[in-house]
């Protein structure tokens, strides 16, 4: 039975986890039952039952920007991989990772002044908008960079106070993929 009435719950990150690797194998139907404390999926050989978080969560639409004027286009494993090999130099308690960009580059870098280290990653991309400096979570960028399956990817930035938006350059099938990631205060 397929309920005429839009439902909607929140799953804890393990169990959303376990379910995103589930269904990648999966073929048939999938039955979703829930309640205001549980749920339980149950797909071909496999059932899974878990609690829901509870409570009253911020209009998390009013979170994400509508006029983000300066987009990064980027190839997603040349990004990852740059990430990858600045990322060590990072301070360990911020894991700040530096954006700097410009008409069609972009040098991400990183530092830990605490042990006198640093590293700089040149990438070619397309970029249209205003020269900007922006710093992100690296392990935060990576964890969105691994969920997004296309070559590349598209990042809408505004200013470096404001939210940037993750896009795949191509939107999966009956999916409306939107990311957000929010910038960490650059000390200049």
């Amino acid at each position: 039975m397929k309920s005429e009435v839009p439902a909607s719950l929140i799953l804890p990150k393990k169990p959303a986890t376990l379910l995103k690797t589930g269904l990648a194998k999966e073929q048939g139907d999938v039955v979703i039952k829930f309640n205001q404390q549980a749920a339980e999926i149950r797909f071909t050989e496999n059932v899974l039952i878990c609690r829901l978080i509870e409570g009253v969560f911020p209009n998390y639409n009013a979170a994400i920007p509508k006029d983000n004027p300066n987009e990064l286009s980027i190839d997603r494993k040349a990004l990852q991989s740059a990430i990858r090999r600045v990322l060590p130099f990072a301070s360990m308690s911020s894991q700040l990772v530096r954006f700097r960009l410009d008409s069609g580059s972009l040098e991400i870098s990183s530092e830990d002044l605490d042990f006198a280290t640093s590293a700089k990653e040149q990438l070619v991309c397309e970029y249209n908008g205003q020269p900007l400096q922006i710093g992100f979570r690296g392990d935060f960028l990576m964890e969105i960079l691994n969920s997004i399956d296309t070559e590349e990817v598209r990042i809408q930035l505004g200013d470096p106070s404001r939210a940037g938006i993750v896009l795949p350059a191509t939107q999966p099938e009956n999916e409306d993929l939107l990311m957000l990631i929010m910038p960490l205060l650059l000390n200049d």
